[in-house]
């Protein structure tokens, strides 16, 4: 079995840095090729081409530079694989839990205070009620139900049926048709109509 080069994860790898060649290294880089294809090399070339080998290690790359960087890209997915890989997952699944819980509570918070804006409404409607101004609403009833076209304000009320949109006689009926002596408006009609009723009733009839 291969032995492995790479020293990861136990400690970051160290890799020998290259450089390019330059014109001078020509004449040196042939004779290191003339003496690593030799087969018979005498003890003077050995010590030779380890001398060149020391010399040029900066200017080419060895097959043990390159089975160096293989060994820790291997290292480095296995420990992706057994380490990291799970890490993630673990710490997805722990980020979802979180959101999860931070949406329920924005939730229930969101709910908690529409609920308290909602008994603000009601206590404030129960306490205007209890007032002369609410009384007055009270009085006047729900705006919603009137048969104007506007529904905003008593005013604007007034203002429209005063207008050609909506005719008054068709509200009120016609005054001709009153059965009172006095036709002129429906107060002075009423008023006659109840002071004729006392009368009546004073006199047993």
């Amino acid at each position: 079995m291969a032995v492995n080069l790479s020293t990861f994860p136990v400690k970051i790898d160290e890799f020998q840095r290259h450089y390019e060649l330059q014109a001078q290294d020509i004449p040196g880089i042939q004779r290191f090729q003339e003496l690593k294809l030799k087969a018979n090399r005498t003890p003077a070339e050995e010590t030779e081409l380890a001398n060149l080998t020391v010399q040029y290690r900066e200017k080419f790359i060895s097959a043990d530079d390159f089975n160096r960087f293989q060994d820790a890209l291997v290292n480095m997915e296995i420990f992706i694989k057994d380490n990291v890989e799970g890490y993630i997952l673990t710490k997805q699944g722990e980020f979802t839990t979180y959101v999860d819980a931070a949406k329920n509570t924005v939730q229930a918070t969101k709910d908690s205070a529409l609920q308290t804006i909602e008994q603000k409404k009601e206590n404030v409607i129960t306490y205007l009620d209890g007032t002369t101004a609410g009384a007055l609403r009270n009085d006047i009833g729900v705006m919603g139900d009137l048969e104007t076209i506007n529904k905003q304000s008593l005013v604007k009320v007034a203002n429209e049926l005063r207008s050609d949109n909506i005719k008054v006689d068709n509200k009120i009926g016609i005054l001709s048709g009153l059965n009172s002596t006095d036709q002129s408006n429906i107060v002075k009609a009423i008023n006659e109509i109840k002071s004729n009723l006392e009368i009546a009733y004073w006199m047993g009839v």
